[in-house]
């Protein structure tokens, strides 16, 4: 699995490569002390990550403002938080930017590989302690669950599944018109911009199961 490493510390990214290679089939090709350097990289590079695993708070260009960045412009490219903040608001707001996992950097070897395993098959990995944290603010109203159509439900339950949107409207016998409505409607309900994004809310709001 090809990987890149974004994060301000060179110690912090030395010891990530050394962590991954001894977990075996990694491959760092870009490492990246910030977001500016990190893009320069990757438009020059021969192989590109499929992974890439990034901090929050870098100089220049910080972890928010990459992954929005990676995400208008390498959607392609999928990405890990790998930070020390465990805060909700960090959690929420890089979940509604549509990144495939948030790990703190006090986790075990071992989760990171799960983690990055997990991105690689199924595109996302939220351990429990932060599903617990989700719950925790829907159940406090700080977070409102919105209201959702019994079609609208329907449809978010299939995008989860590997289908396109042709083949979820087949499924559910509606047009392709109406499935690109509850779409529409859904991120607008969500305030996200993807389907990825989308799922992952749900997921982690107990609203579908995957």
């Amino acid at each position: 699995m090809d990987i890149a490493i974004v994060d301000d510390h060179h110690i912090v990214r030395k010891g990530l490569i050394e962590i991954l290679h001894n977990l075996g089939n990694f491959n760092i090709v870009i490492e990246a002390q910030n977001g500016s350097e990190f893009i320069e990289k990757y438009k020059r590079a021969q192989h590109l990550p499929e992974i890439c695993i990034i901090d929050i708070q870098m100089p220049e260009m910080n972890g928010f403002e990459l992954v929005e960045y990676i995400a208008k412009n390498f959607p392609e490219l999928k990405r890990l938080i790998l930070t020390t903040y465990n805060e909700e608001y960090y959690l929420f707001k890089m979940i509604k930017l549509g990144v495939n996992g948030y790990l703190l950097k006090d986790c075990h070897p071992g989760e990171l590989k799960l983690a990055l395993e997990s991105i690689s098959e199924n595109s996302f990995y939220f351990n429990n302690i932060f599903s617990k944290k989700l719950k925790r603010l829907v159940d406090s109203n700080f977070i409102k669950l919105p209201n959702i159509t019994v079609n609208e439900k329907e449809f978010l339950e299939m995008c989860g599944e590997d289908m396109t949107y042709g083949q979820i409207a087949q499924r559910l016998n509606k047009s392709q018109k109406s499935i690109e409505g509850y779409r529409d409607s859904l991120f607008n309900k969500f305030e996200v911009n993807n389907r990825a994004s989308l799922v992952l809310l749900a997921i982690k709001l107990g609203i579908i199961n995957l």
